[in-house]
């Protein structure tokens, strides 16, 4: 880009949803409770991979910047995980 030309306007889905990305945020997110061994209903899942995509998609202007910032919001996301008390109940990490 020149200066003086415009940028060009951000990458918007169509009714804010990106279902691509949607797809690879549930995958990264499954991955990731899977790996570190703990528990993730399936109304949790929806509910965290609903808030990161709106979350990538109102921080990033192009589809290729989300799916860098998705592996932000996953080291992220690992890293709460990881610093979580665990019930003394139980012996796996939940959502």
């Amino acid at each position: 880009m020149l200066a003086g030309e415009a940028a060009p306007p951000p990458e918007r889905p169509a009714g804010g949803l990106d279902a691509e990305l949607l797809g690879l945020v549930v995958e990264g997110v499954e991955a990731l409770y899977k790996a570190e061994s703990a528990r993730l209903t399936r109304r949790d899942l929806g509910r965290l991979a609903a808030r990161v995509h709106d979350d990538l998609v109102a921080a990033y202007d192009t589809a290729e910047e989300r799916r860098i910032g998705l592996k932000l919001a996953l080291e992220h996301l690992r890293r709460e995980l990881r610093s979580a008390p665990v019930a003394p109940d139980q012996g796996k990490l939940s959502a």
